[in-house]
């Protein structure tokens, strides 16, 4: 027998058992990433163990694509649709996200361009010439941005945002072996104090998200709105041209489940609505995502499910906009062109990917409602934090609060597969099809994968405070994942 049959039976056992995936960590120059299943090329990409040998997930699902569910494959293709991260950095818990006003699209390109211009000046100024000088003119660069973007003391009150003179002379104190000969004090001040003006204009016009206030609750963050985590860039993401086509269809699929409709009359409502050709306008592989702050150890953690796409639109970095390249062994851009930055033509671009209309934080905030968690389950509160398919078509988000001792008995949503991902403590799952219990905690082994071709449901025990939070994607009869009808 052939290695890749024996792989191949290997593969049909793994898809009938909850299957543990292999994270994966993504440093970055701002912190650290945690990937948890994705499949996407290249970098992040989850695995799991397959006979005992480490299999890419992608690799997997591509090999049984049913391993997702006939309404998964039906509605979303025959890849994972969503992932988990979690986000972890080095700066301040403070989020741009969305316009708080109407901006204008030329006004917004000009203070984009200008940035860039102002880069390349301060760019021009600097002589770095190893990766130690890097770090250190970086480091200091980024503090001074950060201060700058919260609002700092001087001179015995507090300035508004980006309004600090002396945190001016202090990064350029600090910093001056980093400058080229015969560069001034003065010109440098004068520089800067452009710099900030410029960004406070644009900060003016987006709103401020403490992440600490938001804590248990969920932010929904549409592609096209503009949002930046502080100490990373401003940045948006592709928008997906199913959005409409796939609501029409969650609302009609809901009509006709209200009506006793068959599965066969569900099938050919989705083959109507032309989600494929649609789909086919998209120029990159959209991104829609939300952010779920909460504690880890301590550790402020921004969850994000999020459409699997890696496809960033950065349109200005505020706070880390140079870095060292290790293979061409200089100092460059971390955006665009290596020594000139982003083009005025991508900057239109990206422009143009924005929505530009205001935003209320309020709008797309998401707070965990209380759901039943069903008659066997022993000290679980249930939440249900996002599932709303005619407006929000792109996965669902559940929230499990187990107490120690306490469990729950779950199951995937008929049809589709069910990621589950470790917040606190210590969870076992249990399923007659695994020859023993999986430990999952949040720093070990965090995520599991219920396949839709796995039978039958499984059972959580937490043997401290735990919390889970299981995602998913929308079918036409809503489920909980206690196998609940979803209200």
């Amino acid at each position: 027998m052939s290695d890749s049959v024996v792989l191949d039976a290997e593969v049909d056992a793994v898809a009938t058992r909850p299957t543990p995936l292999l994270s994966v960590p993504v440093p970055m120059s701002w912190g650290r990433e945690d990937w948890h299943g994705s499949t996407q090329a290249g970098v992040g990409q989850a695995g799991l163990l397959v006979g005992g040998r480490r299999r890419l997930l992608g690799d997997v699902v591509r090999a049984r694509p049913a391993v997702l569910g006939r309404w998964t494959q039906a509605l979303f293709g025959d890849d994972v649709p969503v992932f988990c991260k979690f986000l972890r950095t080095n700066f301040a818990p403070f989020v741009h996200f969305g316009f708080a006003t109407t901006v204008e699209r030329g006004e917004l390109l000009g203070w984009l361009r200008l940035e860039q211009r102002l880069m390349r000046q301060l760019f021009a100024s600097l002589a770095i010439t190893s990766a130690a000088g890097a770090a250190a003119f970086m480091a200091r660069y980024s503090a001074w941005a950060m201060n700058q973007s919260l609002g700092a003391p001087d001179g015995g009150g507090r300035v508004a945002r980006w309004g600090s003179v002396a945190l001016d002379d202090e990064l350029l104190e600090a910093t001056a072996a980093s400058f080229r000969a015969g560069t001034t004090r003065a010109g440098l001040r004068s520089l800067l104090a452009e710099i900030r003006a410029n960004r406070a204009r644009y900060c003016a016009t987006v709103n401020l998200v403490d992440l600490r206030e938001e804590r248990g609750n969920m932010l929904l963050s549409p592609a096209g709105v503009p949002h930046a985590i502080n100490g990373l860039s401003e940045q948006t993401h592709p928008r997906d041209a199913a959005f409409a086509p796939l609501t029409s269809l969650f609302a009609t699929l809901r009509a006709l489940v209200d009506r006793g409709a068959s599965e066969g009359e569900l099938a050919a409502a989705v083959r109507a609505a032309g989600l494929a050709e649609a789909r086919r306008a998209n120029a990159h592989p959209p991104k829609n995502e939300a952010w779920f702050p909460i504690e880890i150890n301590g550790e402020l953690v921004l969850v994000e499910p999020q459409q699997s796409s890696n496809v960033t639109y950065s349109y200005a970095d505020f706070t880390t906009p140079f870095a060292w390249n290790e293979s061409r062994g200089a100092f460059v851009f971390r955006k665009g062109d290596p020594q000139a930055g982003l083009s005025d033509d991508q900057l239109a671009s990206f422009v143009d990917a924005l929505d530009l209309r205001p935003l209320s934080p309020a709008s797309a905030r998401r707070q965990p409602v209380a759901v039943d968690a069903g008659g066997a389950a022993r000290g679980a509160q249930l939440y249900r934090m996002v599932d709303e398919p005619r407006i929000w078509p792109y996965f669902t988000a559940y929230l499990l609060r187990l107490e120690g001792g306490g469990s729950f008995p779950g199951r995937a949503p008929d049809g589709a597969f069910q990621t589950l991902l470790v917040l606190q403590g210590r969870v076992r799952l249990r399923h007659p099809q695994l020859p023993e219990a999986l430990e999952l905690t949040p720093d070990q082994q965090p995520c599991a994968m219920v396949w839709a071709t796995v039978p039958g449901g499984y059972t959580l025990e937490a043997t401290d405070d735990a919390q889970v939070l299981f995602t998913s994607v929308p079918t036409p009869i809503p489920v909980t994942p206690a196998g609940l009808p979803a209200t």
